[in-house]
């Protein structure tokens, strides 16, 4: 389960920190893939701190949109995953190992 956007030890972080499951949905299938927040096509990095773990229904859903407009807008909308998401950015930025986003 690795990602192409960041080192796997970081991945491996990301994955560990959301308990193996899509940061927008809470599923914990083991097809995750990585997401950036910022969508690249908006500008968005490849930063840690712009990835998070994502289902693929959540990955294709969200697209290029705001992370928190398409969290907010979710039928299973939950405030614990998206404040588990600013508190990944948070830590990324705090341990230097992701920029802003």
């Amino acid at each position: 389960m690795s990602s192409r956007y960041v080192e796997d030890h970081v991945w491996l972080a990301c994955l560990s920190y959301f308990d193996g499951a899509c940061a927008y949905c809470g599923s914990t299938r083991k097809d995750l893939t990585s997401d950036h927040l910022l969508a690249k096509s908006r500008g968005g990095s490849d930063e840690p701190s712009n990835i998070v773990p994502a289902c693929p229904e959540c990955n294709q859903a969200k697209g290029a949109q705001d992370w928190r407009e398409f969290m907010m807008g979710m039928d299973t909308f939950s405030q614990e995953r998206m404040n588990k998401v600013f508190n990944w950015r948070r830590i990324c930025r705090q341990a230097k190992i992701g920029g802003d986003i």
